[in-house]
């Protein structure tokens, strides 16, 4: 038993001996900027690149940790339809994603929510946003994008004092 007691005050005396060393030198500094992790929400984002919480997750990993020009940098250049969707919804100047989006759309010509947010930007005049909300309704094939549409060319119309009397 005495053997047994020393064998446990010999292991306590080393483990305090770690308080000796300087916290900040011996700790393993791990980057939080995992690539594997990364890596992931670029090929979710590749393959539906509307994902709210793929795009906002990656967004926030590289203002974090490195730079969202990097993140943009990453998606610029390419001219593919999910990058191009991507960096539409990352771009804040609307004519620049005015462009975004209508390259999108030329892209992948089944695509009725880039439709739509071309739709959403088209502000120039009544003919246009009409056009543009047109095209958004024809290529719509879910409820909700026809819902949108309708809506987008409903406020048109009232607008323009365009709406027969009930």
């Amino acid at each position: 038993m005495r053997g047994a007691g020393l064998i446990v005050a010999v292991a306590l005396a080393g483990a305090g001996s770690t308080a000796a060393q300087p916290a900040g030198e011996w700790t393993v500094k791990r980057d939080p900027f995992d690539p594997a992790t990364v890596r992931r929400y670029h090929e979710l984002l590749a393959t539906d690149p509307y994902d709210r919480g793929a795009l906002a997750t990656l967004t926030n990993l590289y203002t974090r940790f490195r730079t969202a020009a990097q993140l943009r940098a990453v998606y610029e250049g390419k001219t593919d339809w999910a990058s191009l969707v991507v960096l539409a919804r990352m771009t804040t100047d609307a004519d620049a994603a005015r462009e975004l989006w209508r390259r999108a759309a030329a892209v992948n010509t089944n695509d009725a929510r880039a439709e739509l947010e071309l739709a959403k930007l088209t502000t120039s005049n009544a003919v246009e946003q009409k056009a543009a909300w047109n095209a958004a309704l024809a290529r719509a094939t879910l409820v909700a994008h026809k819902r949108e549409a309708l809506r987008g060319l409903a406020s048109i119309a009232v607008i323009a004092r365009d709406v027969p009397a009930i």
